[in-house]
């Protein structure tokens, strides 16, 4: 047979190397090569500027908010105003929101301090100054009165003494037919109601519940009058 060619051996595959870092780093400085030094400055110096512009900007504001706020403190604590009136004159004073506590003297009173007698004396004075005090069942004082209560406490600050009820009060004065101001007026016998006559057809008593006393009408023709 005739011999056969020896086939060729295949062509062996190109191999492209992969570039080295070293390779890498110079093309870097190859392409920062071609930006001018100038240029690069420039632009640092443009981001730089706008930055301290920036805080600039916001530091500004920062005060500005500051001082606004302490402004506004500053007037509301020290420059309230109030308007007083001294001798029909209006003047404005300054005042501070601290208020300052002014220590005063405590004054006990009586628990029933003792009737005074009206200027001038006089039963029916006195009778007149003590009007529109509620009636009170019981009651023998300016916090409240019922009839037998106020007779007993007028004549009292006048210095004449009559005992506590109506009955016992009718029982303790002189029977008059001529009635005189000041004298008791009595309602039914024994007295279930007393007042002070006034004159006119008037008296000054303390009614009943609800009512004030003062002067009002002689309203029943059931009556007696008696003189202490």
């Amino acid at each position: 047979m005739p011999a056969t060619a020896a086939p060729t051996a295949a062509a062996a595959p190109v191999s492209v190397a992969a570039p080295s870092v070293a390779a890498v780093g110079q093309l870097g400085r190859v392409s920062l090569a071609g930006v001018k030094k100038s240029k690069l400055k420039k632009v640092r110096g443009t981001v730089t500027k706008r930055t301290a512009v920036k805080r600039k900007k916001a530091t500004v504001k920062r005060k500005r908010y500051t001082t606004k706020r302490k402004y506004t403190r500053t007037s509301r604590t020290y420059r309230r105003t109030a308007v007083r009136r001294v001798n029909r004159t209006y003047t404005r004073a300054s005042r501070t929101a601290v208020r300052r506590t002014v220590a005063r003297k405590v004054v006990k009173k009586a628990a029933n301090p003792a009737p005074r007698a009206v200027a001038g004396g006089g039963v029916l004075r006195t009778a007149a100054s003590l009007s529109g005090i509620y009636y009170r069942y019981g009651g023998t004082t300016r916090a409240g009165f019922d009839c037998s209560g106020f007779t007993s406490y007028v004549f009292r600050a006048n210095g004449k003494s009559i005992p506590r009820t109506a009955a016992a009060q009718q029982r303790a004065t002189r029977r008059v037919s001529s009635p005189q101001p000041g004298d008791l007026v009595f309602f039914g016998s024994p007295a279930f109601h007393v007042g002070i006559y006034a004159g006119g057809g008037m008296m000054y008593d303390s009614p009943r519940t609800g009512r004030t006393t003062g002067l009002h009408k002689i309203w029943s023709k059931n009556v007696s009058y008696g003189r202490a």
